[in-house]
């Protein structure tokens, strides 16, 4: 489904349908995609083509299936994976539910940012 922007209630209702978030690429790229915590917010594994932190995460952290880069029969792989499996689907959820409230929850990124911040100028100052 390609369903174009939506805005954040129209995002919620759609995620509520879904059983996995996608993160393609066609390319070899190191970084978190902007919709990777997203998806964990609603709970959601991933199938994963993302390099770097974003595959770090995805598999030590068991939060859905990594595939390379434009590799179709490997994203075909995870999909079947994941569905083939319901014990290893319910461990990829409960994984990214933690992860989420360990790494992303607004309320602790917010407040590690502060405390960041406020450390900034005691840090100048000994430079």
């Amino acid at each position: 489904m390609l369903p174009g922007w939506l805005n954040e209630k129209e995002m919620n209702h759609l995620l509520r349908f879904c059983q996995a978030g996608a993160c393609p690429t066609p390319q070899t790229i190191d970084l978190v995609p902007n919709k990777a915590p997203l998806y964990f917010s609603a709970g959601l594994p991933v199938l994963n083509a993302f390099q770097g932190e974003m595959r770090q995460w995805t598999d030590e952290l068991g939060l859905g299936y990594s595939y390379a880069p434009g590799n179709a029969d490997q994203l075909a792989g995870a999909i079947s994976a994941m569905t083939e499996d319901p014990a290893a689907y319910h461990r990829m959820t409960e994984a990214v539910r933690r992860c989420y409230s360990e790494r992303f929850q607004s309320d602790l990124v917010y407040a590690e940012y502060v405390r960041y911040l406020e450390a900034l100028p005691s840090q100048t100052q000994r430079n």
